[in-house]
């Protein structure tokens, strides 16, 4: 900020002290004078190191800082890094600075003990906690630094979110001395005709990073001659004030609460008679407007009403029309602080029950209204008359109220973005305590009605305009003064970049304001040039999230950049199907992740890199994506059946998506396209293949430089059920492979039992995997599946290297992994079983849940997953090893078998289910390692195999059908050598000493 624009700011505060105030004063520009040298800022990319440690968070969504290199949020289920115990231990700030020591590689923490330091720690009414974290560099306080560790119910950590500035390195000695600094500051006030009446505490060295490069500076606190109290920063070496602003903040009477006061409201909210709870003094015989949440005090020094210049009072307890802004003022507090009680637990704006001091008639503050943060004070200033009318209205005290709200909780510093984002939190507000409690007025737009709920703010009061604001329409000229309309979109047309207005606080406030708007009544059409199609959520749930966004996710200095991932991580939190509608309002209005990727970004710009879906008969949907900046390529693979129709569509969004369908991945054959169906610039593309195989969609804008936001529709039309897939066939000939992976190297090698090809591939590339196989993507062929039991970890790729999940999470360190079709939809979905406590988490790829702590099983039994009654999907079986007895339902709930028994308590036992009479039915099997016996029977009671000798102690059994016969033959492994033993159930020798594996290599079972 220049000498001048300080200098300003001063001078707005000594006409008033305009510290959170309603608006802005009119006329206020920018002086345009030279400003103190701030370093530019360049935009900063992860280092190599910060993203491969990154990869390593299994299941973690990750998203970056542009201006700091380091993360902006990391969220997944397991953000404790492989090797670390995990962090319960109750105390959350130790847990918390722990949880950043452990991910230092990828925040480039170089100390955390000495980096860090624990602000506070709040819980929630989620019962999650929440710890706020700031950054020191040599000892000093980084200034725009601050990270919010957040813990789950169960008390385990899922996401980091906020600002941290890796690497520093500046002096920490000062070129300049205290007492220069605050005389750098003296002049200033002195340029603006304002008197400083003393320091409020010694100046303190911090480095400032609120702007441009991290610097040395001094951060001064000062009282004012006049009421106020201002935080400014002066640079320690060459004494240039960086910035500054006015941070304001002051008992009751003695009376006996509880009593009713009636009287008239302001003629703009309905001019009707309301009743408030007030007091009574009985040393003075008088009613005063005092209770357990407001004291109404008349600051008026011109002796105009009765209790000019004390408590507002009356000597009766009906004051009809004497003083309609004080009886507004008490009525819409109490209507205030009720709605956060009731809709979101908050007692009141500090979270302990503090009673605030509403100061009306304030004849220093023309026109405009103010939170006074230093006493827990609202002033609510006087009327110009001509301008507009009392401002003591509903949606005024409930922006100031507000601002109160965030000073306890967020604490946005009051200038540039975060400042905006302050304001518009208090406006966010105010229109829902107008729907909370006056009539919904939203069909009169853009024309108003006194006392009803709408999307304009201070409307009530407004005399030569409709509106302060239109949160509906921010740069609108109908319903706003020229100098009162704001910008709509991120730094778009009207965005305000002087440095007056506390750097526009009260211009910029217009994008989040207008975002809150689509996000609670939805709405199409395009904004300042983006194209959008935003789904509603409502207004109660909109405001659900924007609470938990403020109180939980926003620190002291988020931006508009930071703010997108708070209002996505809050989201989350309470319902993840609005996670979409907050990200897409998001884009409508100019912001997204950071280089305008989506979570499959950057791999997916390329037809090698593609990311893989699977199109079923059903409709599945997959997104959201947006394209901007760099990234205007989103690649998808997807496997299509001749003899059958796919459709492909754009849904939501915003912006011009065009779509494109390649025969390869070389996409020099393009065989289908559209862009714009029915003129709405969403694409709807149909496609019939006349062959099979893997084919490749482009999404890209329509034109170079543009813009998209989109959710991809997908859906196959006529799709033959086709047989169930055959386990470890990755050729799709319908016969089982031999197939083995080195635990070490994590190479898979594949082989057909009839010939001497061998695949490798190599799919997580990690050591220790479960190795397993499965059908994600219903082309009849095998997928590569691995799976770290240590923290619930999936990895699934074609042969072909086609990833359909890297990292992907469900499961944990107790859950056993049992992949198979449960939904009888041809498609392989995620399932883990808990064998602590018996219970099944079972997903499809999509994210689709089909069973959450589902009951099936015990301590100590363990999942042998099949397919028991031939309908095509796989049952939830379990089997008792201390009792031989097997277990067996449907996921729809039918009971198959039920302490059935068929085995015997043996140590080398192992579970061998499979299709060993060829009828479509898995059977119950055993093999015992010990004795080299197999035992099978199918579920009705038929014995196929009893004590049928083929194996011996050490080898490994995985049944499959290696000749094709549609039966499942019994097969065994010889580790340590690498050699397979296969014979068919009535005695046929398939395969005496075939080699496939090494010394490091074990076999690809599903048990």
């Amino acid at each position: 900020m220049n000498r001048t624009g300080l200098a300003a700011l001063f001078c707005m505060c000594m006409a008033g002290p305009l510290a959170f105030a309603l608006r802005a004063p009119e006329g206020a520009r920018d002086p345009g004078l030279a400003r103190a040298p701030v370093r530019a800022e360049a935009r900063r990319e992860p280092a190599a190191a910060q993203r491969a440690a990154a990869l390593q968070l299994q299941g973690a969504t990750v998203h970056w800082d542009e201006r700091t290199g380091a993360p902006a949020s990391i969220r997944g289920p397991a953000l404790v890094p492989s090797g670390r115990a995990a962090l319960k231990s109750g105390d959350f700030g130790k847990d918390a600075l722990a949880l950043l020591d452990g991910l230092s590689s990828v925040y480039r923490i170089r100390d955390a003990a000495a980096e860090l330091s624990v602000k506070r720690a709040d819980a929630d009414e989620l019962g999650y906690h929440h710890v706020r974290v700031k950054q020191r560099f040599g000892g000093l306080r980084v200034v725009g630094a601050e990270l919010i560790v957040h813990f789950n119910a169960q008390n385990a950590p899922y996401q980091v979110n906020g600002r941290y500035f890796p690497g520093l390195a500046l002096e920490t000695k000062p070129a300049i001395s205290p007492e220069q600094a605050s005389a750098a500051v003296a002049a200033e006030l002195a340029a603006a005709g304002a008197a400083a009446a003393g320091a409020d505490g010694a100046p303190e060295l911090v480095v400032y990073a609120l702007k441009g490069e991290p610097r040395l500076a001094y951060e001064l606190r000062l009282k004012l001659a006049a009421p106020g109290r201002w935080i400014a920063w002066v640079d320690a070496s060459s004494g240039a004030v960086l910035g500054g602003y006015n941070d304001l903040k002051t008992m009751g009477p003695q009376a006996k609460a509880n009593v009713s006061i009636t009287g008239a409201i302001l003629e703009n909210e309905g001019g009707t008679n309301a009743t408030v709870t007030g007091s009574y003094d009985g040393a003075y015989l008088r009613y005063l407007l005092y209770n357990d949440v407001c004291l109404v005090v008349n600051v008026d020094t011109a002796g105009a009403y009765p209790d000019s210049g004390t408590y507002a009072y009356r000597y009766v307890s009906d004051w009809d029309d004497s003083d309609r802004v004080e009886m507004s003022a008490a009525r819409n507090f109490a209507w205030v602080q009720s709605y956060f009680l009731a809709a979101h637990k908050r007692n009141s704006f500090d979270g302990i029950g503090t009673r605030l001091w509403a100061n009306v008639h304030d004849a220093a503050t023309i026109d405009n209204a103010y939170w006074d943060d230093i006493k827990g004070m609202v002033f609510i200033g006087a009327s110009s008359v001509t301008n507009m009318s009392d401002i003591g209205v509903l949606d005024v005290c409930a922006h100031e109220y507000t601002h109160a709200l965030t000073q306890y909780t967020a604490d946005l510093i009051y200038m540039d973005e975060c400042g905006a984002l302050n304001e518009s939190f208090s406006d966010i507000f105010a229109a829902v305590i107008e729907f909370a409690f006056q009539p919904d007025g939203r069909h009169l737009y853009p024309f108003k009605l006194p006392g009803t709920a709408d999307w304009l703010i201070g409307e009530d009061a407004m005399l030569h305009s409709t509106a302060l604001r239109d949160m509906r329409s921010p740069a609108s000229e109908r319903t706003l003064n020229a100098f009162d309309r704001q910008p709509s979109r991120y730094r778009g047309t009207l965005w305000h970049t002087g440095s007056d207005d506390n750097g526009g606080v009260h211009r910029n406030s217009g994008v989040q304001n207008f975002f809150f708007y689509l996000l609670s009544d939805g709405a199409a059409g395009v904004n300042d040039g983006i194209s959008y199609a935003v789904p509603g959520i409502g207004i109660d749930n909109a405001a659900a999230v924007a609470f938990r966004t403020l109180t939980r996710y926003c620190t002291e200095y988020t931006d508009y950049r930071l703010a997108f991932y708070a209002w996505s991580s809050a989201a989350q939190d309470l319902n993840t199907a609005w996670k979409s509608s907050v990200e897409m309002a998001w884009y409508a209005c100019g912001i997204g992740p950071e280089g305008g990727g989506d979570v499959w970004d950057p791999a997916d710009n390329t037809a090698p890199g593609a990311t893989a879906i699977q199109t079923v008969n059903s409709e599945r949907i997959h997104g959201p994506h947006s394209l901007s900046g760099g990234d205007t390529r989103d690649w998808f693979a997807v496997y299509l059946y001749s003899g059958a129709s796919y459709n492909f569509n754009s849904i939501g969004g915003a912006g011009d998506p065009v779509a494109e369908l390649y025969d390869s991945a070389l996409a020099d054959n393009m065989v289908a396209y559209d862009d714009n169906s029915g003129g709405n610039q969403m694409f709807s593309l149909t496609y019939t293949p006349a062959g099979s195989g893997w084919y490749y969609l482009l999404v890209r804008p329509a034109s170079v430089g543009g813009y998209a936001l989109y959710t991809l529709q997908h859906r196959g039309l006529g799709m033959a059920p086709g047989t169930r897939a055959v386990v470890n066939d990755f050729t799709g000939d319908g016969v089982s492979d031999l197939a083995a992976v080195n635990e070490t190297t994590a190479q898979w090698r594949v082989r057909k039992l009839s010939g001497s090809n061998i695949v490798e591939g190599v799919c997580s590339g990690k050591e220790g995997m479960f190795a397993l196989s499965g059908d994600f993507d219903g082309d009849r062929m095998s997928e590569f599946v691995e799976y770290d039991i240590l923290n619930g970890a999936w990895y699934v790729c074609t042969t072909e290297g086609i990833y359909y999940a890297f990292g992907a999470q469900w499961g944990g360190a107790s859950m056993w992994p049992c992949p198979a079709d449960y939904d009888g939809d041809r498609l392989c979905d995620f399932a883990v079983y808990d064998f602590f406590t018996g219970r099944w988490f079972i997903s499809r790829l999509d994210g689709t849940v089909l069973a959450w702590n589902l009951s099936w099983g015990f301590p100590g039994a363990m999942p042998v997953t099949g397919d028991y009654n031939g309908d095509g999907a796989a049952d939830l079986a379990v089997y008792d090893y201390s009792a031989g007895r097997w277990y067996i339902r449907t996921l729809a709930g039918t009971t198959l078998a039920w302490d059935m028994s068929w085995g015997y308590p043996a140590a080398d036992i192992c579970t061998v289910p499979g299709d060993y009479d060829g009828d479509g039915d898995d059977d119950l099997a055993l093999f015992d390692g010990s004795a080299g016996k197999w035992y099978i029977r199918t579920i009705a009671g038929t014995v196929l195999a009893w004590g049928v000798d083929w194996g011996s102690a050490g080898l490994i059994a995985v049944p499959g059908d290696y000749n094709g016969d549609g039966k499942s033959d019994l097969a065994l492994y010889y580790p340590g050598v690498g050699r397979w033993y296969i014979r068919s159930v009535d005695g046929h020798i398939l395969a005496w000493d075939v080699e496939l594996g090494d010394a490091g290599s074990f076999p690809v079972s599903m048990q």
